[in-house]
């Protein structure tokens, strides 16, 4: 038996048949991925779209701990690249996703470089200042 769906993407309205619920099934005007339940709805897929099965790393930790024991400003722009890796991956957006890792992990060590280059800097400066 056929009902009516539409598709949450493109809302083009089309028919399923029964034995498609609970099934993923690409629309066939916008070529997205849609899932296709009991009463009829459809929703978007979630599950990871990463075909490779590769894991992409965030650097959630990185960046965190860089906001809190380093630079705070670079810190959070790290924060918001890493938080982006894994919506992305989950969406299918792999080069996204690895792009948003590898700016996380650039910012952190950014951050953890310039503050590290300036607690240097005031500890040669104490030194140097104290004894003149």
């Amino acid at each position: 038996m056929s009902f009516k769906i539409e598709c949450p993407f493109c809302h083009q309205e089309m028919l399923a048949e029964e034995k498609w619920i609970g099934q993923e099934a690409e629309c066939p005007f916008c070529s997205k991925t849609m899932i296709i339940t009991k009463d009829g709805a459809v929703s978007q897929p979630l599950v990871n779209r990463n075909s490779s099965g590769e894991k992409i790393p965030s650097y959630l930790f990185l960046a965190i701990i860089t906001t809190i024991l380093c630079c705070l400003p670079l810190g959070i722009v790290s924060i918001v690249y890493a938080a982006q890796v894994n919506s992305k991956q989950m969406a299918g957006d792999i080069e996204g996703a690895r792009k948003a890792s590898q700016l996380a992990l650039i910012w952190a060590c950014i951050g953890i470089a310039l503050s590290m280059g300036s607690g240097l800097l005031w500890g040669c400066f104490s030194v140097i200042f104290d004894y003149f």
